[in-house]
């Protein structure tokens, strides 16, 4: 498991994480009860943090301009 700070124009969430072979990824942000699961085949490529940005860049702003 790992954990990282993640800040969305003024708004910060903090995620924790598991990252698995082929870029599985389960990510956990418990202030808005919120659990995201992503399967991948990106077997052979260390630290790929697609899922991670997508969340960071795309998933995250989306909740954050309906909620906060």
């Amino acid at each position: 498991w790992w954990e990282r700070e993640l800040k969305v124009n003024k708004k910060s969430f903090l995620v924790h994480f598991a990252w698995g072979y082929g870029s599985q990824h389960i990510f956990i942000i418990k202030e808005i009860s919120l659990m995201i699961v992503c399967t991948g085949k990106n077997y052979g490529i260390d630290f790929y943090e697609g899922p991670l940005k997508l969340l960071e860049k795309e998933i995250l702003p989306l909740i954050e301009n309906i909620f906060f």
